[in-house]
């Protein structure tokens, strides 16, 4: 939303730009209003920029960050684009196991190792999974035996009771529906009157 009112960026406090401000404030006062509902004046819009300039200053400061990475949130970076900035270089940091000396064969060394310790235990879990397959194919045809009728009725009273869950849970939905919208246009009248609030200050 700052991209259509970079104006408010500007130090110059000459007339034509202090009304170009102003009239961007409004601008954007209406905007928040109508997309996010947020409800501020001309005022605070211009103390949140400013603080938000004096935030980004702070963290991009030379003198503070070295060599280290500036790191900007979301809006923030785009607002520091919006300013002008660029990033301080960041060192470059060399993989920590060349960085302290340590051999690459060893890492080799140590991956095969790993690799071949992988497979015995693949082979292993392999064999009990076999094993286990064969009791639950056991298992399966003791259930087998199972009063089928008991197991039809009590699937039976399971799709009652998910049945009546539904149809509570649509009527909660519908009920809420018809309250958000009863919202919706209290918002939509209450965004009209500010807007039309603005309008008449000018």
């Amino acid at each position: 939303m700052i991209i259509h009112g970079k104006v408010l960026l500007e130090k110059s406090q000459a007339p034509p730009i202090k009304e170009k401000k102003k009239n961007a404030a409004k601008d954007m006062c209406i905007q928040l209003l109508i997309q996010h509902g947020i409800d501020m004046t001309p005022k605070q819009v211009m103390k949140k920029i400013n603080n938000l300039k004096a935030r980004i200053k702070a963290k991009t400061d030379r003198k503070q960050t070295g060599n280290r990475k500036i790191n900007l949130n979301g809006p923030e970076r785009k607002f520091f684009d919006l300013m002008g900035g660029v990033d301080n270089p960041s060192v470059s940091k060399r993989p920590y196991g060349v960085a302290v000396g340590s051999s690459g064969r060893q890492q080799d060394t140590a991956l095969e190792e790993d690799e071949g310790q992988s497979a015995v235990n693949e082979e292993a879990n392999n064999e009990t999974a076999n094993i286990s397959v064969d009791q639950l194919n056991r298992q399966s045809d003791v259930r087998q035996t199972v009063n089928q009728k008991t197991i039809l009725e009590e699937q039976l009273n399971l799709i009652k009771a998910q049945q009546a869950y539904t149809a509570q849970l649509q009527a909660q939905q519908d009920e809420r529906h018809e309250k958000e919208m009863e919202l919706l246009m209290l918002k939509r009248k209450l965004t009209l009157l500010k807007i039309q609030q603005l309008e008449n200050e000018d």
